[in-house]
């Protein structure tokens, strides 16, 4: 009799394991910085729009910028004031010409931030810092997921990227833009040893 009660619970808690599994309940860890843009391609694609028109001189005013998706309500921007920018840009803090200041053996500030620069407080920049990490329990269906707690292990399936850049304003008008990271999205598949405690609280929470 009570070799059948304890098959009977086991029983019971793979079935409601399983039934969880199958209505999609899978364990997920996500961690993504606040942004408007959903995928590593989207934010690119708008940064690099952004920033050919204004290395083609167009008037973008901060206004087009918040509307590209860099406004700092809606994305992880951080503001810049005029001596934040003076700091980054040379040999010693600087990430976006830094291999260009090691050629040139002193500080390398490009022309349009120079100009920014001299109207002291009159010059900002945004700096947004977007990055995305996705880890997610690989099983597809309640069979697997059966499978994963009776071996007391979890396939898991992460994906994760960044990309950073900085846009400097003089006044409202935008007036330079440059990557600083650009990592695109790259997976990996890891089995790690996971307890039959992890998987039932999983399952049990709604």
């Amino acid at each position: 009799m009570k070799h059948f009660m304890k098959i009977s619970i086991l029983l019971c808690t793979l079935a409601f394991l399983g039934g969880c599994a199958s209505s999609g309940k899978l364990d997920s860890d996500i961690t993504e910085s606040v942004s408007t843009f959903k995928s590593h391609n989207d934010i690119k694609e708008a940064f690099h729009s952004l920033e050919k028109s204004i290395d083609d001189g167009d008037n973008i005013n901060r206004f087009e910028v918040h509307a590209a998706g860099f406004d700092p309500s809606k994305t992880a921007v951080i503001i810049l004031d005029w001596t934040d920018i003076g700091d980054k840009f040379t040999a010693g803090g600087n990430e976006v010409l830094a291999a260009t200041i090691k050629e040139a053996g002193g500080e390398v500030v490009p022309p349009p931030v120079v100009t920014c620069l001299k109207t002291g407080k009159n010059c900002t920049a945004y700096r947004v810092k977007v990055e995305s990490t996705r880890s997610i329990e690989r099983p597809k269906d309640s069979m697997d997921t059966v499978r994963s707690v009776l071996d007391l292990k979890e396939v898991r399936h992460i994906t994760s990227w960044k990309f950073s850049c900085i846009i400097v304003f003089n006044g409202n008008t935008a007036v330079y833009a440059q990557t600083e990271e650009d990592i695109a999205p790259n997976t990996a598949i890891t089995v790690d040893k996971n307890s039959l405690i992890k998987k039932i609280g999983h399952a049990v929470t709604p």
